[in-house]
């Protein structure tokens, strides 16, 4: 997530090429720099960028020694970049040409980080964690209807292990904290002849800057102010550990046995809210549950209804 991107990004090359020198040295020349230092959250005096203290760049071998057991013995790639397009549609090209499966791919910076219904973001560096892990489905394609929520759900576990609270999830696709967003995550599948596949990308919010802030049409947050986080190296391992054990588990048991842990997490549980459909008028009604497949059930005027996620969107009623 989460600065909007603009229709003519800043040059790939020539950026990666600023990052790696942010890294290096921690402080450039401004001409150096494709974009304006506040987009990526860098510090500068009109002459200059650099780093500011508090921001910390990935690495890979940090990652690795931190992550669980079955996650290690899971993992067959795992990769950070600097600059990237995006991380899911990496793992997604590669799908065509080989199995995905136990790979992992993180990045500083993200210039076509893709989120629901098309939206396409700009990361700041250093300022989010950018994540996409692939996994070969042991489930056909009509059965993974439920899981972004579980996802979620494992997102939560994580970042509640590392003592973050007032954390909420809201169907399909994103974790809150308190009222406002913190993360957001999308699952692609992909198929190739009989084999199924998925890609899990996650973003989440750890340090935004205002030009972040300012960016986004709905309320956001951030970890910053999360005495007892740790860097952002130990919270990637943090999270796709416990993405990795999820997943696991959905894999053998199907969506079932999460349906009453992500009803208990859901912000508008038992509430008043409206489903909004691309070409269609939207339907209000008072929120059930999650259903077997992982839809969401509302009790309207009509009677009960299910709807499924994809091209939809779930608000608290006015």
């Amino acid at each position: 997530m989460v600065t909007r991107a603009p229709e003519q990004g800043p040059d790939a090359a020539a950026l990666a090429a600023a990052v790696a020198a942010l890294a290096g040295s921690g402080r450039i020349p401004l001409g150096d720099l494709p974009v304006e230092p506040a987009s990526l959250g860098l510090a500068s005096d009109g002459t200059h960028a650099w780093l500011p203290d508090e921001i910390t760049l990935l690495d890979a071998d940090t990652i690795r020694a931190a992550l669980n057991g079955r996650t290690r013995a899971w993992l067959q790639n795992l990769e950070v970049h600097r600059v990237i397009g995006s991380t899911s549609t990496l793992l997604a090209e590669r799908s065509g040409r080989r199995s995905i499966d136990g790979h992992v791919c993180l990045a500083e910076v993200q210039l076509a980080g893709r989120g629901r219904r098309g939206r396409r973001w700009l990361s700041p560096l250093g300022g989010n964690l950018a994540v996409s892990l692939g996994f070969g489905s042991r489930r056909p394609a009509g059965e993974l209807g439920g899981l972004s929520l579980v996802v979620g759900l494992a997102v939560l576990d994580a970042l509640e292990s590392l003592g973050v609270a007032g954390l909420g999830l809201k169907w399909p696709n994103d974790l809150l904290l308190g009222d406002a967003k913190l993360a957001g995550i999308l699952i692609e599948l992909l198929q190739q002849g009989p084999a199924v596949s998925f890609t899990v990308g996650i973003g989440i919010n750890v340090r935004l800057p205002d030009a972040a802030r300012t960016a986004v049409d709905q309320p956001v947050a951030d970890l910053a102010g999360c005495p007892s986080l740790p860097d952002r190296s130990r919270l990637a391992a943090a999270v796709i550990s416990s993405v990795t054990d999820f997943v696991g588990e959905f894999q053998e048991l199907g969506f079932e046995p999460f349906r009453a842990a992500f009803d208990a997490r859901h912000r508008l549980h038992g509430e008043a809210a409206t489903v909004s459909m691309t070409g269609a008028e939207p339907v209000s009604g008072r929120v059930l549950g999650v259903s077997e497949g992982g839809g969401i059930r509302l009790a309207t005027d009509a009677g009960d209804q299910v709807f499924h996620g994809g091209e939809i969107s779930l608000r608290r009623a006015p």
